[in-house]
């Protein structure tokens, strides 16, 4: 009896926890600003001054 009603006592609480994570209203997307890549999109990781670009693998 009183694992059901632990059982019970953790799908209340997980229930409570998803609801608290719903969404209330949409908020309207900020403007998009014209941006520019570096390197052609490449992180900053994977290229450095002297490989000319090319993609470093490990």
């Amino acid at each position: 009896m009183s694992r059901t009603l632990g059982v019970l006592a953790v799908v209340a609480a997980l229930c409570v926890v998803s609801w608290a994570q719903l969404p209330g209203e949409n908020p309207q997307p900020g403007p998009q600003y014209p941006h520019a890549e570096l390197y052609g999109g490449y992180s900053y990781g994977m290229v450095n001054l002297f490989n000319s670009g090319r993609v470093a693998r490990p």
